[in-house]
């Protein structure tokens, strides 16, 4: 007669496994995680988002982390509009989206600046238009 093996130690071998298998995808998904942190962290950098005018008379940065937002670019365009007395200026973001900053995403999904059409920058933008909005007060065609 052959003998047979109890079957509750046949039932506990594909149990160990099991677990052995969950305690492993819980270790992989934390680790994951953590180098998804550490990335983060380590690619981020200052966001820095820049604007052209579609007459291409007027450039600008926002820094929304040094408190230059999109708010003040508006308004400047809005005055720089004023100044030329054109009323059929645009104003144009000049910057990609960037999505291999994680920390971004949200923003690169949600913000309103993304809204504002995309055109390619100027080879040489004109950042100190301000200066001659200054000198000459007048509007000029």
């Amino acid at each position: 007669m052959k003998k047979e093996k109890p079957k509750a130690k046949q039932k506990t071998k594909p149990k160990r496994k099991r677990k052995s298998r969950i305690k492993y995808l819980i270790l992989l998904l934390f680790m994951a995680i953590a180098v998804f942190i550490i990335y983060s962290i380590a690619t981020y950098h200052l966001p820095v988002y820049s604007y052209e005018s579609s007459d291409r008379g007027m450039a600008e940065m926002e820094a929304p982390l040094k408190g230059r937002t999109l708010d003040v670019i508006e308004a400047r365009f809005a005055k720089y509009k004023q100044w030329k007395s054109q009323d059929d200026l645009r104003l144009y973001r000049t910057s990609k989206r960037t999505w291999s900053v994680p920390l971004l995403w949200l923003d690169g999904l949600t913000h309103r600046r993304w809204e504002i059409p995309y055109m390619e920058p100027s080879t040489n933008p004109k950042y100190k238009y301000y200066e001659e909005m200054e000198q000459q007060p007048q509007n000029r065609k």
